[in-house]
């Protein structure tokens, strides 16, 4: 929540407008840079950071820093401040690159104009790496990007709802409340998940989901509903290593509420070719092996 936190104290010194208090250049210009500083330690190399930024609010913080920049006297410090943590925000991140690409590219291309031939050597590099980043983008989801343009302008905002609503299911999860868990996640299932068929950018997402819906309806004895999410996620999806080793002890847990034990053994035997390092599923599934 480092990201949120940032943006919250920025919101509430009341910069961003509507403003409603006064508050002079270099205070505005200090909050500014310190939000910004905050926000690109959070999200370099950490991928978990950056898959925040969107239900934080980030992208439209950034819009109003770049439309401050571009409508007062900004210093470069600042300019400078603000396209390196869009770039780092982007760069690892397709979905993030693909939602700066079609909402700050005009700034950042205002911006070059503007300070194209500043001296400040860095200033220069960062713009050009970013509208380079940006043009791969265009390149590489160029009909993704006439999809959204053109069909789906609320494309953004139904992910970033999405977004928030598997972090509200993981809540409910912790505080034991599985019902609102489950809710959360078919929510947003049932919105994002058509997407799908026009890229594949938010597979992530919707694998989350899955998995959390399913471990919400273990808790609920659905069994039959979290078999489901299992099998959707192993036989449509590509899993990394330890999500199929999570996902195959929930389908043992699934098969076993339903008193099919030997599709439990099964199961188990599958997870078996699991390498040693995750010994702790296997574990796991012994325990359910009839």
């Amino acid at each position: 929540g480092s990201i949120e936190l940032a943006l919250r104290l920025v919101s509430s010194a009341r910069v961003l407008p509507p403003r409603s208090l006064p508050i002079d250049n270099n205070t505005e210009i200090l909050l500014f840079t310190s939000a910004l500083k905050a926000i690109k330690s959070c999200v370099i190399r950490n991928p978990s950071g950056r898959t925040r930024c969107r239900s934080a609010g980030l992208f439209e913080f950034l819009s109003s820093v770049l439309d401050y920049c571009l409508k007062t006297s900004a210093p470069a410090a600042l300019i400078d401040e603000v396209l390196t943590t869009l770039a780092a925000t982007c760069l690892g991140d397709d979905l993030n690159a693909l939602q700066g690409t079609l909402q700050l590219r005009h700034f950042i291309e205002t911006i070059s104009t503007k300070h194209g031939n500043n001296q400040n050597t860095s200033l220069k590099q960062k713009i050009t790496y970013i509208i380079a980043l940006f043009d791969a983008v265009e390149k590489k989801h160029h009909e993704l990007i006439l999809f959204v343009q053109k069909k789906k302008p609320d494309f953004f905002n139904i992910v970033t709802i999405s977004e928030k609503k598997y972090r509200m299911g993981q809540n409910f999860l912790q505080l034991d409340k599985f019902h609102e868990s489950e809710t959360c996640c078919t929510s947003a299932l049932s919105t994002v998940e058509p997407l799908l068929t026009h890229t594949s950018l938010l597979k992530n997402l919707i694998c989350n989901l899955y998995e959390q819906r399913s471990t919400a309806r273990l808790a609920l004895e659905n069994c039959e509903g979290a078999l489901s999410d299992v099998d959707t996620l192993l036989n449509n999806y590509k899993l990394s290593m330890a999500s199929v080793a999570s996902t195959q002890t929930r389908r043992a847990k699934a098969l076993e509420g339903l008193g099919r034990k030997v599709d439990v053994t099964e199961t188990s035997e599958k997870a078996s070719i699991l390498p040693p390092n995750y010994k702790i599923f296997k574990s796991k599934l012994e325990k359910l092996t009839p």
